[in-house]
């Protein structure tokens, strides 16, 4: 339920309800990885559409790294994505 207030809270543009609220999903849901990796995902949405680029990279990272872990391809390549587009944005060219 927590996952879903945030993604709206994200669709209505109010980033710092989402993250707060994304960051209530983290503590909850320790044990569900799956659920943590989307998180992660979200957050740095989150943090990407604020500005806070350094941010939002922790949070694609995280995400790549457990959507890797759980063998989550479809994840993984959006992980992946929004990395590439963040560095490219931030014209870190080798790195996108």
């Amino acid at each position: 339920a927590l996952f879903n207030i945030a993604y709206c809270y994200q669709s209505l543009d109010e980033t710092s309800k989402a993250v707060e609220t994304y960051k209530k999903c983290l503590d909850k849901g320790k044990k569900d990885t799956l659920l943590i990796a989307d998180v992660h995902t979200n957050l740095g949405v989150s943090y990407d559409y604020s500005g806070d680029y350094g941010k939002a990279i922790l949070h694609y990272l995280e995400s790549y790294t457990l959507n890797k872990a759980l063998k989550n391809n479809e994840a993984l390549g959006t992980s992946s994505s929004n990395l590439g587009q963040l560095f490219s944005t931030l014209k870190i060219y080798d790195k996108a």
